[in-house]
């Protein structure tokens, strides 16, 4: 089984979903609709509702509440993702040109509102109290963790510690959230098997924002869809950059400091001397040994649940986070 089998193996379900996507996206005010049109076709591996129906399918939970709630979380993912873009100035999301870029910082901003307010409109009527309190929980996590990124932009001292608690509120506790709250569509699972759930997605978001910010400088640039060393020029230290910087030499570490902080955009050799660098010192392999031991531990979280083609499916999805595009 590969990743396009576990797509085959729930494809009436992800339909549902992708429709389940539009139609709530019905506004009085048109530009709404097409903002959020733009948005959701571009398309996207929609890998967070692929998580709520997998684990849903595994404890044998309610089918349309796992659509319903599939397509909550994409909508959250997707409101995160809209505001992103505007603080980091991006022109390119998924190989063509941002909604900001498109419609202006001001009208992305106010959807990606409209979109956290739909999806709690949606948890509202779902009636999950369980659901309600996971996904609430998380998203104010989420918007906090955001603040953080921003104070420790162009911060060269950033520890490996505080990159961590970024990534943590950035992309692990809502994929965690959505393996938790497929569990919840059975009313009748035990909170240890909810817990379980948790942590595999938990594992596997933090594995996932680690091979994304390895490719932002080791990645191809025409599968990506947007350009190498962005978090370069945006001053983020993310784990290329921390084991770059704990194995440099002085003068190294020194150039590549005034690169981090100096608050704009680094010229193309300055770009080129990094990854140089980078290749150099192996940073690849460095990075994805942190990366492959939170997917032991995902792995390790999967064996700890019932024996089906489900949980065998929840395997895959961890194989296909830590090997795309690598």
């Amino acid at each position: 089984m590969n990743i396009a089998d576990v797509y085959t193996l729930l494809r009436p379900q992800v339909a549902e979903i992708e429709q389940e996507i539009q139609s709530n996206l019905t506004s009085r005010i048109r530009r709404v609709q097409e903002v959020g049109e733009y948005i959701f076709q571009s398309g996207g591996k929609r890998l967070r509702p692929l998580l709520v129906m997998l684990t849903s399918k595994l404890f044998a939970g309610d089918e349309q509440r796992a659509v319903r709630i599939g397509g909550v979380v994409e909508y959250i993912h997707t409101a995160t993702l809209l505001h992103d873009d505007v603080i980091d100035e991006a022109s390119l999301r998924r190989g063509r040109h941002s909604a900001n870029y498109h419609f202006g910082n001001e009208t992305v901003i106010l959807v990606g509102d409209y979109l956290y307010s739909k999806a709690f409109q949606v948890l509202v009527a779902d009636g999950d109290p369980r659901v309600q309190k996971t996904l609430s929980d998380v998203t104010t996590l989420m918007s906090e963790g955001e603040v953080f990124q921003l104070v420790k932009s162009f911060d060269f001292s950033v520890s490996l510690e505080d990159y961590f608690d970024i990534i943590e509120h950035k992309t692990a506790i809502l994929i965690a959230a959505c393996a938790r709250c497929g569990g919840y569509t059975n009313a009748d699972i035990d909170e240890d098997h909810a817990k379980t759930l948790w942590d595999f997605g938990y594992n596997i978001g933090m594995a996932f924002q680690l091979i994304d910010d390895i490719l932002d400088y080791m990645g191809d640039t025409s599968r990506l869809g947007k350009s190498v060393g962005t978090d370069l020029k945006e001053g983020k230290m993310t784990i290329p950059v921390i084991k770059l910087r704990d194995m440099a030499t002085e003068a190294e570490k020194s150039r590549i400091k005034s690169l981090i902080e100096q608050q704009q955009i680094p010229a193309e050799d300055d770009l080129a001397f990094v990854i140089k660098l980078m290749q150099r010192y192996d940073i690849r392999t460095h990075s994805l040994e942190v990366a492959h031991s939170f997917l032991h531990k995902a792995r390790e979280s999967i064996d700890r649940l019932p024996a089906s083609e489900y949980r065998d499916a929840l395997h895959v999805v961890a194989d296909y986070v830590i090997d795309r595009q690598l």
